[in-house]
């Protein structure tokens, strides 16, 4: 593929997950709004955040398939449409029903862009894997930061109706973007052989407890705060400044992290310090949230920002991994699909069963967390360099 196609493309691409997340997340600061708006629960409106969730866990394999049988042009235009019709709706929508049904069809576009990932990885042949992967995922991250860092001013500058058209606007200019730029991405080669696709990988693993952790951190720090002692309305803004630092390191830690794995003589042993880091600043935020170790709120803006990025980082770094080891661009998008499936059943699983412990036994939360996080950090420190597992060239 040619460096100047390469360079487009990925442009493109990288910007679409950018205004995925941005219209995904600008509705959470939006929740007590929309409740007004629709005459509904707060569950109700929570739901509409959490179905791109939900749409990971059961788009990611159909669109992965797609785009192995196919080739993920096809898929990426189906995407965009989804994608744009959906949030329109959704902008359109006088009633929690139709917002509902909008918010439904824009989600699937987040499994049917990023899920292949690893099919794009293999076809456009990006010298630096790792540099693409951490760029993709930090930008849908960076998004969903400035989702939620913007949606208060321009809720206060343009209202409800018109803030949901803006960011559909941005997604549109950004889907039209990578439909144009679509022919420079050259479809998959015949492969001699039919190699059976890896599902999951013990990269997953990785996957799995940096995205639970992350969203169940995120969930349960204004109600932990408040149970140390802090006002209410103190507790819940600053666990919502803290939620946003994490989403905004681990865009940082995505793109800048992940970039320098490229840089580095021995990317695996890099991997491996930035998986130790990760885990240790866990035990600290952990230990302060349960009122185990002193802190500040600096300390603990600090110590969010830096576990996100740390955690993207290696997040990045081990989704990249898992589409390293499949033989074929279609194989590979399976791999990352797989990926994102665990990251997000984790996401649905751990948080509702794990968090709500740092109330009741601050202790019992604390040591199951950082155990989930120490199966993860096994991987990188287990894996011999260049090994992939023998499953993904067996042929069927």
């Amino acid at each position: 593929m040619a460096t100047a196609d390469r360079s487009r493309f990925v442009t493109a691409y990288t910007l679409m997950g950018f205004s995925i997340g941005l219209a995904w997340f600008v509705l959470a600061p939006m929740v007590p709004d929309l409740i007004g708006l629709y005459k509904t629960s707060l569950s109700s409106v929570l739901l509409l955040i959490s179905l791109y969730g939900y749409a990971m866990v059961v788009a990611s394999l159909p669109a992965a398939w797609w785009a192995m049988k196919s080739g993920p042009q096809k898929l990426f235009k189906a995407a965009v449409i989804l994608s744009v019709v959906g949030l329109a709706i959704r902008a359109l929508g006088a009633t929690y029903e139709i917002a509902l049904i909008g918010q439904c069809i824009a989600a699937l576009a987040y499994p049917m862009i990023i899920s292949p990932i690893g099919a794009v990885l293999k076809l456009t042949e990006h010298p630096k894997p790792r540099s693409f992967t951490g760029m993709t995922i930090g930008l849908l991250f960076f998004g969903m930061a400035l989702g939620a860092f913007l949606a208060p001013a321009l809720l206060k500058g343009f209202g409800t109706a018109d803030t949901l058209w803006l960011v559909t606007v941005v997604n549109a200019i950004a889907g039209i973007n990578l439909w144009t730029n679509l022919k420079r991405l050259p479809m998959p080669k015949a492969a001699t052989q039919v190699h059976r696709p890896l599902l999951i990988t013990r990269w997953s693993l990785i996957g799995l407890a940096v995205a639970s952790i992350s969203v169940m951190l995120g969930s349960i720090t204004g109600e932990a705060l408040g149970k140390l002692g802090l006002s209410v309305p103190h507790a819940l803004a600053l666990g919502s400044l803290l939620s946003a630092l994490t989403f905004l390191g681990s865009a940082v830690g995505a793109v800048f992290l992940a970039r320098v794995a490229d840089q580095v003589a021995k990317p695996h042993q890099y991997q491996k310090v930035l998986a130790v880091l990760t885990w240790l600043t866990l035990l600290w935020v952990g230990l302060a949230l349960t009122g185990h170790a002193s802190h500040s709120t600096d300390m603990l803006e600090v110590g969010f920002f830096v576990l996100g990025a740390l955690g993207n980082g290696w997040y990045s770094m081990a989704l990249e991994a898992s589409a390293r080891q499949a033989q074929t661009a279609g194989a590979a998008g399976i791999s990352t699909a797989g990926f994102s499936i665990i990251s997000n059943l984790g996401v649905a699983i751990f948080p509702v069963f794990l968090g709500p412990l740092i109330l009741t036994a601050g202790a019992t939360w604390l040591v199951l967390t950082l155990v989930l996080m120490l199966i993860a950090v096994m991987v990188p420190l287990l894996t011999r360099p260049g090994t992939i597992d023998s499953s993904s060239s067996r042929t069927a």
